[in-house]
């Protein structure tokens, strides 16, 4: 009723007669007519304003009075006739009636390209404020939720030969520069540190290094030292340090009787993988099977999408699947070692499988948890289970029946490992230009290497090997690796033999060889061969030329004599 302006909208199929008897439909129709063709012009403005438009298609009629009648009506009330119905049409007429001219408006959105949409709530909001006073006209908002975080959507995302390509260059970048610093930098700073601290010149006698009097000759070459020789001072047995370095960077009794005699770095040749820090080869393949987990993950992504059967529910999974998998290969292979050996890798395969199992359900579970029970407010609060449940997985199915002892440190690493490797990633999302699924690399190798790094932590890493020897003689430690250091085959004989190095002479009922069974040291593994027959290995007998890995608390027998193989840490 306060409205300034009032429209009368009629909309027709124009079927006006019956078509059984020709008479109008409505018994008013005539009486209509009159009153409408009767309608003073001059009231429209206080009255309405009348469109006709019609709604079917126009047909070949002898209906032009009735067309005249209403486009007088229209044209009365300051309205118009539309022959065919289009709201743009209509529009027009009734802004042309209130004198109106707006321009036309059109709203494109395009999204940037490589804009990503990983689940997050995405609100668009249109404000439309006068110009003059500066009020709220209208406001225009909508919600978009598209994507999940391991199945994004992104706009115009680069295509997938160009992703790999781009993800295992990077890989390759950053095992490069890790070799870089773990094999040439990080030892040429200790091997500094060490030549700053340990290594002094001879300035006479009565001379002292840390409150303790140094010795006035070479404990190796027996020579006395003169004024100025260069002396290393890192153990009670003081050497020249031409002596320290041809004796391969320790001193001779490095063992049980002397543990700091030993700083190993070969001058000569900086790629020896002895110059290199422990952990490198560890980090190096943690790289490597997270590149080629991450490969498995973005290509399954990739051509399940192709495919249009993917969902977070089957992509989520597939992502533990691939974690689970490699980095229990990689691990288990620098823990067993297999060799040739090809039940080894086929142990290696089952550990893998095993793994990849467990952490592929680890994460269904989560997400069906997720997926059922909408939880999208607090998905953080689960998000890191199956990440830290996979860390036990992958460590128990690669450590399972080996030397390594596990400890509730790693329990605590395990927790972080599931947070850091999540949120470093998220904050790489979110403050990077890389494409999404080259910074799930990150994810993957951050994760890798520190679940790598944990488990070589509680490794047995020493070199000096040990062999116990009980049975016919007083219990002894036979130190190996001198003998090994000392031999170019790297070999030790045991045997009744005097050219034996170990010669087993108080075994005199047992039937014993010359030269029975010898210990090789095959790329820092010690191997036992039988060379006659009478070793035996867990009360079994080893073929002869058969090989026998040696592990820490390795035992094996020879005549009445048993020897148990032990390896001490630094």
């Amino acid at each position: 009723q306060n409205s300034r302006s009032r429209f009368l909208l009629v909309f027709s199929d124009e079927k006006v007669y019956d078509d059984e008897n020709d008479e109008p439909i409505d018994p008013n129709h005539y009486s209509y007519e009159e009153q409408m063709v009767a309608s003073d012009s001059t009231m429209a403005d206080t009255t309405f304003t009348a469109f006709y438009a019609s709604i079917t298609t126009r047909q070949e009629a002898d209906n032009d009075h009735e067309e005249n009648v209403l486009r007088l009506f229209c044209e009365n009330s300051g309205g118009s006739f539309i022959e065919d119905f289009h709201w743009v049409t209509c529009k027009e007429a009734m802004l042309r009636t209130l004198h109106l001219s707006f321009p036309d408006y059109k709203f494109y959105f395009e999204n940037p390209d490589f804009k990503v949409y990983r689940g997050d709530n995405k609100k668009l909001t249109l404000n439309f404020y006068d110009q003059q006073t500066n009020t709220l006209i209208a406001s225009v908002s909508t919600t978009v939720t598209k994507g999940n975080l391991f199945d994004p959507i992104i706009v115009h995302a680069h295509p997938i030969g160009y992703v790999v390509f781009q993800g295992l260059f990077t890989g390759v970048l950053l095992l490069l520069l890790i070799y870089l610093v773990l094999q040439f930098i990080v030892p040429y700073i200790r091997y500094r540190h060490f030549l700053h601290k340990y290594v002094i010149h001879y300035t006479g006698q009565h001379m002292s290094f840390a409150n303790k009097p140094v010795e006035e000759c070479c404990y190796l070459c027996k020579a006395p030292f003169n004024v100025d020789d260069e002396i290393v001072v890192k153990c009670e047995h003081t050497m020249h340090k031409s002596c320290w370095d041809e004796n391969q960077y320790h001193c001779p009794e490095y063992s049980d009787h002397c543990k700091h005699g030993v700083h190993y770095y070969n001058t000569r040749r900086l790629s020896d993988p002895h110059n290199a820090t422990f952990y490198l080869r560890w980090i190096g393949m943690a790289i490597v099977a997270s590149s080629f987990a991450w490969l498995f993950f973005i290509l399954y992504a990739h051509y399940t999408q192709l495919a249009e059967f993917h969902s977070s529910i089957t992509q989520v999974p597939a992502f533990g699947l691939a974690i689970g998998f490699f980095l229990t290969f990689g691990i288990t292979l620098l823990v067993l070692r297999p060799g040739s050996d090809y039940r080894k890798l086929l142990q290696i395969l089952l550990r893998s499988g095993l793994a990849a199992v467990g952490c592929y359900l680890s994460f269904l579970l989560v997400n069906l948890i997720i997926y059922l029970f909408d939880i999208q407010n607090f998905i953080f609060l689960l998000n890191w289970i199956p990440w830290t449940a996979s860390g036990f997985i992958i460590a128990y199915c690669s450590t399972f029946a080996t030397r390594i002892v596990h400890s509730k440190l790693q329990l605590f690493i395990s927790v972080l490992l599931g947070f850091f490797s999540m949120y470093v990633w998220t904050f790489l999302f979110s403050h990077m230009e890389l494409d999404f699924r080259v910074l799930l690399l990150f994810s993957f190798i951050i994760y890798g290497v520190g679940l790598a790094t944990c488990i070589a932590t509680i490794t047995p890493r020493s070199e000096r090997y040990f062999l116990k020897v009980q049975g016919a003689v007083k219990g002894m430690d036979i130190a190996l690796y001198k003998w090994f250091r000392n031999n170019p085959k790297r070999i030790v004989t045991i045997g009744k033999s005097v050219d034996c190095s170990l010669q087993l002479s108080w075994d005199i009922q047992s039937d014993v060889a010359p030269v029975q069974a010898e210990i090789r040291l095959l790329k820092n593994t010690p191997y036992l061969y039988a060379l006659e027959p009478g070793v035996y290995v867990s009360g079994k007998s080893l073929p002869v030329n058969k090989k026998k890995r040696l592990y820490h608390g390795s035992t094996f027998s020879i005549g009445q004599t048993s020897f148990t193989y032990i390896e001490k840490d630094r």
